[in-house]
Protein backbone atom coordinates (compact mmCIF):
# COMPACT_ATOMS: atom_id res chain seq x y z
CA UNK A 1 0.00 0.00 0.00
CA UNK A 2 1.36 3.59 -0.99
CA UNK A 3 1.76 5.95 1.38
CA UNK A 4 0.90 9.86 0.41
CA UNK A 5 4.06 12.47 0.86
CA UNK A 6 3.00 14.85 3.51
CA UNK A 7 1.32 18.13 2.18
CA UNK A 8 3.14 21.16 1.78
CA UNK A 9 1.68 24.88 1.70
CA UNK A 10 4.85 27.13 0.51
CA UNK A 11 4.74 30.56 2.02
CA UNK A 12 4.83 33.42 -0.64
CA UNK A 13 7.97 35.54 -0.58
CA UNK A 14 7.53 38.89 1.64
CA UNK A 15 9.00 42.38 2.38
CA UNK A 16 10.48 43.18 6.06
CA UNK A 17 10.28 46.03 7.16
CA UNK A 18 13.69 47.13 5.33
CA UNK A 19 11.87 46.25 2.21
CA UNK A 20 14.08 42.78 1.75
CA UNK A 21 12.30 40.39 0.28
CA UNK A 22 12.81 37.00 2.61
CA UNK A 23 12.75 33.52 0.91
CA UNK A 24 9.63 31.69 1.15
CA UNK A 25 9.41 28.69 3.77
CA UNK A 26 7.61 25.92 3.68
CA UNK A 27 4.71 24.68 6.07
CA UNK A 28 4.23 21.11 6.65
CA UNK A 29 0.49 20.27 7.70
CA UNK A 30 0.47 18.45 11.21
CA UNK A 31 -2.43 16.38 10.07
CA UNK A 32 0.46 14.90 7.77
CA UNK A 33 1.84 13.17 11.03
CA UNK A 34 -1.29 12.65 12.59
CA UNK A 35 -0.95 8.87 13.91
CA UNK A 36 -4.32 6.67 13.68
CA UNK A 37 -4.42 4.45 16.67
CA UNK A 38 -5.79 0.61 16.96
CA UNK A 39 -8.52 -0.42 18.82
CA UNK A 40 -6.01 -2.75 20.58
CA UNK A 41 -2.08 -3.06 21.05
CA UNK A 42 -0.52 -6.13 18.75
CA UNK A 43 2.47 -7.91 18.40
CA UNK A 44 4.13 -9.62 15.57
CA UNK A 45 6.05 -12.52 15.89
CA UNK A 46 8.69 -15.41 14.29
CA UNK A 47 7.92 -18.85 14.44
CA UNK A 48 11.01 -21.32 13.13
CA UNK A 49 10.22 -24.62 13.56
CA UNK A 50 12.51 -26.64 15.63
CA UNK A 51 10.95 -30.12 16.38
CA UNK A 52 13.49 -30.43 19.61
CA UNK A 53 11.79 -27.62 21.32
CA UNK A 54 8.29 -26.51 22.54
CA UNK A 55 6.16 -24.36 20.43
CA UNK A 56 6.25 -21.10 22.17
CA UNK A 57 9.91 -21.58 22.45
CA UNK A 58 9.96 -21.87 18.55
CA UNK A 59 8.65 -18.15 18.35
CA UNK A 60 10.28 -14.73 18.83
CA UNK A 61 9.18 -11.13 19.07
CA UNK A 62 9.47 -9.00 16.16
CA UNK A 63 7.89 -5.70 16.72
CA UNK A 64 5.21 -4.29 18.72
CA UNK A 65 2.07 -1.39 17.35
CA UNK A 66 -0.54 0.04 18.28
CA UNK A 67 -1.12 2.42 15.34
CA UNK A 68 -2.08 2.38 11.63
CA UNK A 69 1.18 3.83 10.46
CA UNK A 70 3.38 1.98 12.59
CA UNK A 71 1.91 -1.52 11.28
CA UNK A 72 2.09 -0.74 7.82
CA UNK A 73 5.90 0.31 8.59
CA UNK A 74 6.31 -2.91 10.03
CA UNK A 75 5.06 -4.87 7.08
CA UNK A 76 7.07 -2.77 4.58
CA UNK A 77 9.98 -3.57 6.46
CA UNK A 78 9.49 -7.52 6.84
CA UNK A 79 10.24 -10.76 4.44
CA UNK A 80 7.05 -11.86 2.96
CA UNK A 81 6.10 -15.13 4.24
CA UNK A 82 5.99 -17.16 0.66
CA UNK A 83 9.73 -15.89 0.61
CA UNK A 84 10.59 -17.10 4.60
CA UNK A 85 12.58 -20.67 4.52
CA UNK A 86 10.43 -24.14 5.07
CA UNK A 87 9.01 -24.59 8.48
CA UNK A 88 8.52 -20.25 9.32
CA UNK A 89 6.29 -18.43 9.40
CA UNK A 90 4.24 -15.14 11.06
CA UNK A 91 1.79 -14.64 13.88
CA UNK A 92 0.02 -11.78 14.93
CA UNK A 93 -1.46 -11.64 18.17
CA UNK A 94 -3.15 -9.20 20.53
CA UNK A 95 -0.33 -7.63 22.87
CA UNK A 96 -0.16 -9.64 26.76
CA UNK A 97 -1.85 -12.59 24.13
CA UNK A 98 -0.13 -15.54 23.10
CA UNK A 99 -2.43 -18.64 21.83
CA UNK A 100 -1.41 -22.34 22.20
CA UNK A 101 -1.67 -24.30 19.12
CA UNK A 102 -4.86 -26.27 18.68
CA UNK A 103 -3.92 -29.82 19.47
Amino acid sequence: MATAEPEINPIAPHADEDGVEETGQELVNPESYIKHPLQNSWSLWFFKNDKSKTWQANLRLISKFDTVEDFWALYNHIQLSSNLMSGCDYSLFKVGLICLPCM
